[in-house]
């Protein structure tokens, strides 16, 4: 069976909900009527994204982790790309995900060792691939910049 992943748009509040369904057109219906707890103040609703997924659980799992990275952003964490070899996540596929989302990130090398700096390569390489610019890499900003994102003023 296929199940929709979806993603709403508040024009009230300005904010992002992500829900899954196996009959879309239904739900949505029921979310303008204002019949959905979680959306009835926030009205009116415009449905920005969708995506169907065969078998439930993985819809499931696909609107967990896209309620993840919403959260993420909204709770302002800045999430490891972690460049040692053996480690190497957050997977490309995640981190275009996340910068979708407006996400930051950091690039680091989980380092334990000085040597271990020489693995920022593969970090670099893996940001690349999930299309990260400079702006989306905190520790590649100035101070400035970095005390921006971080709400102090140094």
């Amino acid at each position: 069976m296929f199940y929709t992943v979806y993603i709403l748009y508040s024009h009230k509040d300005e904010k992002l909900y992500v829900g899954c369904t196996n009959n879309l057109e239904e739900r949505f219906k029921r979310h303008c009527a204002g019949n959905v707890r979680a959306t009835v103040s926030r009205r009116p609703l415009e449905l920005i994204h969708s995506e169907k997924i065969e078998g439930k659980s993985v819809a499931f799992n696909r609107e967990r982790f896209l309620k993840s990275l919403w959260g993420a952003r909204e709770k302002k964490k800045i999430l490891e790309i972690n460049s040692f070899p053996v480690r190497l996540d957050l997977k490309d596929v995640h981190i275009r995900a996340a910068k979708d989302a407006g996400c930051k990130f950091s690039i680091d090398t989980d380092s334990h060792n000085f040597r271990h700096l020489q693995f920022m390569q593969y970090g670099v390489a893996q940001a690349r691939r999930g299309w990260l610019e400079k702006k989306d890499v905190v520790n590649a900003l100035s101070l400035k910049e970095l005390s921006k994102i971080l709400r102090k003023d140094i």
